[in-house]
């Protein structure tokens, strides 16, 4: 059973729907495949569904029986992972006929038609991005821990995008972060551009885990988003993982040990260093009423 959650979120204008014919949105789902770790998940769903599937990939003469394939050069030669990042963040620059994408991992089957699930994760038209919970990470926190235990990303790139979010918005990493696996939007509005943007800045200053950045783009962004609490590896809609090759201990939770637990201690200080600024401020108003309530009872007498 899926169970909806809405995330607070700050006001953006309504972009006009790029649309082909009246009334009439064009949508798509589509899958990135680079470097030699995958072979490409076929999606039976394709062959009934209205939606177009589209497969980027840097591969010569990849053939599927359901994907639609395009071929890209890499953004960078060397490091398939960050390339991938590229077509599955910036839904814009590549999917400049459709309105509305889905964006699945090569690991994710689809169970039913695409265009239901778009319905689940953008079920108003103000909503820009639908995502689903991490069902197995209860914190940010513990999504760091998992990257660093299993050695995803250099330390020092993780390192550097924990301290980043530390003195931006420490109170994320206390949130449930969001399953970067599934992803639905309206991609052309600017609110989704703008934020999408900034998303691939940090997956590239910071660590490629793309998730790790997520919730911190969306925090600082003006983003309606919608939320929602799926199985990430069964639910009604898809299965995960179904690739050939993919980690098999990915549902287990890992935290910081160690030196890192001094970072999680400075994150904590930060936090609170924030609480006793709000209080000095709400003590100085507070002594700014006396003084006016002192004064006028003086003025009385």
């Amino acid at each position: 059973m899926r169970q909806a959650v809405r995330l607070e979120a700050m006001e953006t204008s309504h972009d006009i729907a790029r649309t082909e014919g009246v009334g009439k949105e064009k949508v798509c789902v589509y899958t990135c495949l680079f470097g030699d770790e995958e072979k490409l998940l076929e999606q039976p769903t394709a062959s009934t569904s209205e939606c177009d599937f589209l497969c980027f990939t840097d591969k010569e003469n990849l053939a599927s029986s359901s994907w639609r394939i395009t071929q890209v050069s890499p953004q960078f030669a060397l490091d398939s992972p960050r390339s991938s990042r590229h077509p599955k963040i910036l839904a814009n620059k590549y999917l400049e006929c459709y309105d509305k994408s889905l964006y699945i991992d090569n690991s994710v089957l689809l169970l039913r038609d695409p265009l239901e699930i778009l319905g689940i994760l953008l079920p108003e038209e103000r909503v820009d991005i639908g995502l689903a919970y991490h069902s197995f990470r209860a914190t940010l926190w513990d999504e760091f821990g998992i990257v660093q235990a299993l050695g995803l990303d250099s330390a020092d790139r993780i390192n550097e995008c924990l301290q980043y979010i530390m003195e931006t918005c420490p109170n994320i990493l206390k949130e449930r972060p969001f399953w970067g696996g599934l992803i639905a939007r309206r991609h052309h509005r600017q609110s989704v551009i703008k934020a999408m943007t900034r998303w691939w800045e940090m997956t590239l200053r910071f660590s490629r885990r793309d998730q790790l950045s997520l919730p911190c783009v969306i925090n600082c962004s003006r983003l309606k988003v919608h939320a929602e609490e799926l199985d990430n590896h069964n639910s009604e809609y898809f299965k995960w993982p179904c690739s050939t090759r993919h980690r098999t201990n990915y549902g287990k939770t890992a935290s910081f040990t160690g030196t890192s637990r001094l970072i999680e201690v400075l994150a904590e200080c930060e936090i609170l260093k924030d609480e006793v600024q709000r209080l000095r401020t709400e003590n100085s108003l507070i002594k700014h009423d006396l003084d006016r309530v002192s004064q006028q009872l003086n003025e009385a007498q």
